[in-house]
């Protein structure tokens, strides 16, 4: 009798256990080939909207400084839901997607990641110059790109990180 009733205890706790490590966390997702026709969402430092990039710039920062991106910040697509407006879709024909950092003089910088595959997390590459202060946006752009293509944008701001 007691054996039936630790068995009956441990079947409630790892049903318990199971269900809330479901509930508190996002399941981990393998790399998904990206491919034609499928909705995506793009991810800057795990914000899918008004995320922020921090970057080093030494001194006093005046209008239109360059530096680069703090190390250890990344970018990532994800599959969407259809029903959202803001979601990128790959099209007929993309087997990638494209990042591009736009600042808010309107200059873009990249391709600065290519993915071929969603939930890879891609570091922002240091060696990018981007401004010191104000905003701009990522863009994901599929590719190649066809005419029912679409791309995700994240709206970004620059922060300064003094050194």
């Amino acid at each position: 009798m007691r054996i039936r009733n630790r068995l009956a205890a441990l079947a409630v706790t790892t049903t318990l256990a199971l269900g809330v490590s479901a509930a508190v966390g996002h399941a981990v997702t393998d790399p998904l080939p990206i491919g034609p026709n499928m909705t995506f969402a793009g991810v800057v430092n795990g914000a899918e909207a008004n995320a922020v990039i921090q970057v080093v710039c030494p001194g006093p920062v005046t209008t239109g400084e360059l530096g680069h991106p703090v190390s250890g910040q990344y970018l990532e697509v994800v599959t969407g839901p259809i029903s959202s407006t803001d979601s990128g879709f790959t099209g007929s024909a993309a087997n990638s997607i494209d990042a591009f950092i736009v600042t808010p003089t309107g200059a873009v910088s990249g391709p600065v990641v290519v993915f071929k595959d969603f939930y890879v997390q891609e570091s922002i590459p240091t060696t990018t110059e981007l401004p010191c202060s104000g905003t701009g946006e990522v863009t994901f752009v599929p590719d190649p790109t066809s005419p029912t293509a679409r791309s995700a944008i994240v709206s970004v701001t620059f922060q300064n990180i003094a050194v």
